[in-house]
């Protein structure tokens, strides 16, 4: 895979944003895995990888879980990708853990 290639230069996490297809994710020696797209209606892509981002640093400074964060931060992108801004104005933790719950009912 090719997120081997990025452990054997030193990255401890790797997550790779496919689109539609959605995020591969691996930690170094630990967990690795495909999380499938967050199904949205989308607007303007601009912004949502930024959004991602934001997310993955929101949780690794709250000291959560990887694949959790994963999970975490493909909501903050799907928040953006539904606006025709280039940021959303329901960015926030609150905002994510609603669609996050949302998403279980699925």
């Amino acid at each position: 895979m090719v997120t081997s290639w990025f452990h054997e230069q030193g990255v401890q996490r790797v997550v790779l944003s496919m689109g539609a297809d959605g995020v591969y994710y691996s930690e170094l020696d630990y967990v690795s895995g495909h999380s499938p797209a967050f199904p949205v209606d989308i607007v303007n892509n601009t912004g949502s990888g930024d959004a991602m981002m934001a997310g993955l640093v929101h949780c690794a400074l709250a000291g959560m879980d990887f694949k959790e964060s994963v999970y975490f931060a493909q909501r903050c992108a799907a928040l953006v990708l539904s606006t025709e801004l280039i940021y959303s104005l329901t960015l926030s933790p609150f905002d994510v853990e609603n669609l996050l719950v949302l998403d279980s009912y699925r």
